[in-house]
């Protein structure tokens, strides 16, 4: 009986991890080896999560999977590199910028929210916005978390969302009055030569009908 408790229990709690694993917990890469061939010495790293990617300082190369390559036989093996030695470039996506994600910091300087339709969102780059659409504000700044998304229950916009530009247009705006210079332009010329090929032939037929 206590056999098949342990069974279930343990059963249980792996279906618990796969149905909220993907929402509520960030896997992290497994650990790296690397070598500085300088000072023939190798040690392995924090490679990252599903929130950023880290590489080892400079002088040293990755090789690979820690378990899976041994060091060299003739360099010694230091440990661990210390994190902030490490050079990491987070991420930009929704999971990794909604407060309290078990994962490292993204990269969310550009997220936005509705509290009033419980949405996030990020902008492409929130300092070159002068005005957010009515409803959306810039997120409030977390002590520890920085700039997230304030809630799991809040809807992630798939798209980015636009913002009214330093300057006063939207990029589509702007890329539309480009369009319309260009189309006024091709006008004028065109306009212009056909009003000069008439005034030719105006010209042209006069001299024919006085001979």
């Amino acid at each position: 009986m206590l056999k098949k408790l342990i069974l279930l229990l343990i059963f249980s709690t792996i279906l618990f991890f796969i149905f909220i694993g993907k929402d509520a917990f960030a896997a992290p890469l497994p650990p790296m080896l690397a070598v500085n061939h300088q000072t023939k010495e190798c040690a392995t790293f924090f490679a990252g999560d599903e929130c950023m990617d880290c590489f080892p300082p400079k002088g040293w190369e990755s090789l690979g999977i820690s378990w899976q390559i041994e060091c060299p036989s003739d360099y010694t093996h230091i440990g661990e590199i210390a994190f902030e030695l490490i050079k990491c470039l987070p991420f930009k996506n929704s999971f990794c910028c909604t407060i309290d994600h078990s994962g490292a910091a993204g990269d969310c300087e550009d997220v936005v929210v509705n509290h009033e339709k419980k949405q996030c969102a990020f902008v492409d780059d929130i300092n070159e916005c002068q005005l957010l659409l009515t409803g959306w504000e810039r997120a409030e700044e977390d002590e520890f978390w920085g700039r997230v998304c304030p809630s799991h229950e809040y809807e992630w916009l798939e798209d980015n969302l636009k913002c009214i530009l330093k300057g006063g247009v939207k990029k589509t705006e702007l890329i539309e009055k480009e369009d319309l210079m260009n189309y006024e332009f091709y006008v004028i010329v065109l306009s212009i030569t056909v009003a000069t090929a008439l005034v030719i032939l105006w010209f042209l037929f006069r001299r024919t009908s006085r001979k």
